[in-house]
């Protein structure tokens, strides 16, 4: 089988070191491999997106080094740059790169590929800024965007024509510099497969898992791979999950960040009423799935924020009811609107917002509440398995799984909330959702060691600075660390050039 694994960025980890992996894999099984990296190709990627020239020399030589030992196992080493021509940049050049809203941005299409979302996802993932200001600065940052994955669609064709492999090999498929390359080989019955990993603690161990032919954020693909693992064995399942739910209640590793290790177990609001209709919000971090596709955009309100104000709106005409808002614990550090904005709403006595560094217990509200509403977070899963009536806004990855009120109208919504004696809704589902976020559904690293090393200075435990393999030598440690200190300079460049309209 003909195998290319295409891998722009050298310098993401543990990205980088999954992709060599997955190729070694190939390649010992006795498949033709072909690892296709930029060459310095692209208009723009997600971790240089100024295009300094300087990072992406060091890119180029990263990949050259790291490459080198593998190719004389009969790896083949080619870049984008080896499937370029004049045609494709006069192609790119004259490509219509103008918008004027974001609206505009998302409708931008190149031979039927979303390159327009694609853009706006980098964007998204790096600055966090849902609704930037459209300056001459931030066109010319989309513009490079809008272009990588215009040329990424076009090398796509090219790779399809030279290389006419049998499967492909990309990483998260979200970004400008990958999204293409999914999109135009699915649509010549290609195969590609999408690595992504998934955390095992909370100190660097990872595990690479495959999502076959579609992004990992598809609901429909999540809930296919969530039904295939609870299917291998339900009763060892049960146990995982049940796991899962006790972990998360006792701010244990449960495959994600500790969000509530610092909240006071037990702790309720000081205000908090026992005789009234109590309605708990949990909102999210919105900008997570933003600009993934037109699958997301199926949702009662445009914003969370929007949501949010008109349940508070309506506080008016239900005197029995109390409103509480708990703010994710992930938006504490967040400066922007959809964040900001949620404290600037209707001040009424029967509406409490509590901020995402409060102490009270996010489970403690769950338990006291009469009605928790979702906007996707994970708290709405648990609340179900508790036993309390969840009502869904929105789309989530356990959106349409039967645990949910899920109401198609505004006015359908605020009767549920607020009028309804809901019934807790239970579905396996519940279990299945908490044994496949908990199961061993990854793969361990064969060749290449992408597990990634951190620095502990005092207490402070700083994020991954380099993965196993590559700190052997210790250049390629603090090369790793100093270009994770270039990005985060880009990515805070872009926030404090770019702000919100």
């Amino acid at each position: 089988m003909k195998i290319v694994v295409i891998d722009p960025n050298s310098t993401m980890i543990p990205h980088v070191g999954v992709m060599i992996d997955e190729a070694l894999i190939a390649k010992n099984e006795g498949h033709d491999v072909t690892y296709i990296t930029c060459g310095g190709c692209l208009d723009s990627c997600y971790s240089n997106p100024l295009k300094s020239a300087l990072f992406c020399k060091i890119c180029v030589n990263d990949y050259k080094s790291n490459l080198a030992k593998y190719t004389d196992k009969g790896v083949h080493h080619k870049t984008f740059n080896d499937f370029s021509s004049s045609s494709i940049d006069k192609t790119v050049r004259e490509y219509d790169v103008s918008f004027n809203s974001i609206d505009e941005l998302k409708a931008k299409y190149f031979k039927g590929i979303d390159v327009g979302y694609a853009a706006l996802s980098a964007f998204i993932s790096n600055t966090r800024n849902l609704n930037p200001e459209l300056s001459d600065f931030t066109k010319n940052i989309f513009t490079k965007k809008l272009r990588a994955a215009v040329r990424m669609s076009l090398l796509s064709e090219m790779i399809y024509e030279l290389e006419k492999p049998d499967k492909v090999l990309i990483y998260n498929g979200r970004m400008p510099e990958s999204r293409p390359v999914l999109r135009y080989f699915r649509e010549k019955g290609i195969d590609v497969d999408i690595l992504e990993v998934y955390p095992t603690n909370l100190t660097g161990g990872f595990k690479k898992i495959i999502y076959e032919n579609s992004l990992p954020h598809s609901v429909s693909n999540f809930q296919r791979m969530m039904n295939s693992e609870w299917s291998k064995n339900p009763e060892q399942a049960t146990k995982l999950a049940e796991t899962f739910f006790k972990n998360r209640r006792n701010a244990s590793f449960a495959g994600d960040k500790l969000y509530t290790k610092d909240q006071q177990k037990g702790l309720l609001p000081s205000n908090w009423n026992t005789s009234a209709r109590n309605i708990v919000i949990f909102n999210s971090s919105e900008d997570e799935f933003a600009a993934i596709g037109s699958e997301w955009e199926d949702k009662l309100f445009s914003s969370q924020l929007k949501g949010i104000e008109y349940i508070f709106n309506c506080i008016e005409r239900y005197p029995d009811a109390e409103v509480y808002l708990r703010i994710h614990p992930n938006l504490k550090n967040i400066k922007y609107k959809y964040h900001t904005d949620l404290y600037k709403l209707k001040e009424h006595p029967r509406v409490h917002i509590i901020p995402g560094n409060s102490e009270v217990s996010t489970y403690s509200l769950v338990d006291a509440a009469n009605v928790v509403v979702s906007f996707g977070t994970s708290v709405g899963v648990e609340a179900a398995y508790s036993g309390k009536p969840v009502v869904l806004l929105g789309t989530s990855l356990y959106k349409g799984l039967g645990f949910c009120y899920e109401p198609k109208s505004v006015e359908e919504m605020e009767s549920t909330i607020f009028l309804k004696a809901l019934s807790p809704l239970f579905s396996s589902n519940i279990l299945k959702y908490g044994n496949f976020i908990m199961c061993d559904k990854g793969k361990n690293y064969s060749h290449y060691n992408f597990n990634c090393t951190q620095l502990q200075i005092g207490k402070f435990r700083t994020p991954n600075v380099a993965m196993i393999d590559q700190s052997q030598k210790i250049t390629g440690k603090w090369k790793s660390f100093c270009m994770r200190v270039w990005r985060d300079f880009q990515r805070r460049y872009l926030k404090l050039r770019i702000p919100e309209v």
